[in-house]
């Protein structure tokens, strides 16, 4: 077995953006004696395009402001192509075709609204800006935490190298059928290897699947809790359908896009008729030459979807939008889906009010955060804004019990960690709560929320 020698002040499991953006916080604080850690054997371009809203941001900026930065933030008034902002909009539209949403794109209108601005870029991006801003000797990977052991002064770690790279079926950005084919990596010309990483303090940031949530729960009143929870809602898409009839384009654009890019659809009409009702909804994408995509969230029992054939999945989205009453421009659209180019996944969260159990998120020198403490469906783009929120609380928490010389003290240790929850979770739960009602909402009822989520100050 191999040790690291030295104990670290504290160590990140995950190299996420939430993992990262906490120990720039720290370094920035002048921690420094820290490790991250990650099961990847690398950095790959993978995830789906992430949305920093005015929280997300605020929570950079009161990390690190070298980390806000990283982020490329506009500088103009105009967008690189030159076009005005108030031109850019992302609308929600009725069955009839009437706008019934829409939320403004560009970044000045959300800065001069809620005091931070608003971008989008690749999860990778996001997770490489902020990985050039750490010393690549904190950040170790293909390291798997796989269990510890607590003891009055300090958590001992125990990770394993060369061992299998397993596919997650709980993120957002892998498909079933990506899982399915998925094959567990390992490197044979290096044997296998125990670590034992030794800290006072250990954040795990692993995300939605979280080992380190499924070790801290077992045997305890937490263990049904272990594994994320079905959120009862699913997704299913292709991004490429080319050709299209012509008069299927004809109809979408005249009915739907007119000079959108992207448009969100949904039938209203079922849900004021029956409010127990969630009508699914469809994200259609005009690609021009290359045709349309499209991706079609919708509510189905979870092995209506889960491990069924491609054909199987299609069929049922299609019998979805014929009960929803789509036209039928959009049904005879996605059955001419091509099921090699098709994927889809549910989409899983980690209940903040699952229970009563208080602390659900700590136990003495073990935190979560991120998705591992609250992940939640893409639906409402918070995921990773309230993980870098999350972030932001522990850097001040544990930087608080640095600059005291705390961190033998258990006592202030899980004073610091509870107070985190006890701020973090209530929100947690109505940000969940919003990601999978909001689609019901009306225009004053998002202006609500807008003023809560984006325009507090952290």
């Amino acid at each position: 077995m191999n040790d690291f020698e030295q104990p670290y002040d504290v160590l990140i499991i995950g190299a996420g953006p939430v993992g990262l953006a906490t120990a720039i916080g720290l370094q920035q604080r002048g921690i420094n004696n820290i490790l991250v850690v990650d099961q990847t054997r690398e950095f790959r371009p993978v995830g789906q395009v992430v949305d920093l809203l005015p929280n997300g941001l605020k929570a950079l900026r009161a990390i690190a402001e070298s980390a806000y930065e990283a982020m490329g933030i506009p500088t103009t008034d105009k967008e690189a192509d030159g076009q005005p902002e108030q031109q850019r909009y992302w609308l929600r539209k009725n069955l009839q075709g009437q706008v019934t949403h829409a939320v403004p794109l560009g970044f000045n209108h959300w800065r001069e609204k809620y005091g931070e601005g608003r971008i989008s870029l690749p999860w990778f991006n996001l997770q490489t800006n902020l990985r050039n801003l750490i010393d690549p000797n904190l950040i170790q990977i293909n390291y798997r935490f796989f269990d510890y052991q607590q003891t009055p002064d300090e958590v001992i770690v125990f990770c394993q190298t060369n061992q299998e790279t397993l596919s997650n079926p709980f993120a957002h950005w892998e498909s079933g059928q990506e899982i399915a084919k998925a094959e567990m990596r390992q490197d044979s010309t290096n044997p296998q290897k125990s670590i034992t990483i030794r800290a006072k303090l250990v954040v795990a940031a692993d995300g939605i699947n979280s080992t380190m949530r499924q070790v801290l729960y077992q045997n305890t009143a937490l263990e049904p809790w272990a594994k994320p929870q079905y959120s009862g809602w699913a997704a299913m898409g292709c991004l490429s359908i080319n050709p299209v009839p012509e008069n299927i384009i004809n109809q979408l654009k005249t009915d739907y896009f007119q000079d959108q890019m992207m448009v969100s659809l949904q039938n209203d009409a079922l849900m004021q008729a029956d409010p127990e009702q969630d009508s699914p909804r469809l994200i259609l994408i005009n690609k021009g030459e290359a045709g349309l995509g499209y991706l079609f969230h919708f509510p189905v029992p979870l092995d209506k979807i889960l491990h069924q054939p491609p054909l199987a999945i299609l069929n049922l989205a299609i019998q979805q939008l014929k009960n929803a009453d789509f036209p039928t421009a959009i049904t005879d659209l996605i059955g001419l889906t091509n099921l090699e180019h098709c994927f889809s996944r549910p989409y899983y969260l980690h209940a903040a009010n699952a229970c009563d159990h208080f602390p659900m998120w700590s136990h003495d020198r073990l935190v979560l955060a991120g998705d591992a403490a609250n992940g939640m469906p893409p639906f409402s783009a918070q995921g990773a804004n309230q993980g870098l929120e999350d972030a932001a609380y522990l850097v001040k928490a544990i930087a608080a019990l640095v600059k005291q010389q705390q961190l033998e003290d258990l006592a202030a240790i899980n004073q610091q960690f509870q107070t985190y929850e006890s701020q973090r979770r209530p929100f947690l739960a109505l940000m969940q709560k919003a990601a999978l009602e909001s689609h019901r909402w009306t225009e004053a009822e998002w202006e609500i929320y807008g003023q809560q989520v984006y325009g507090r100050e952290l």
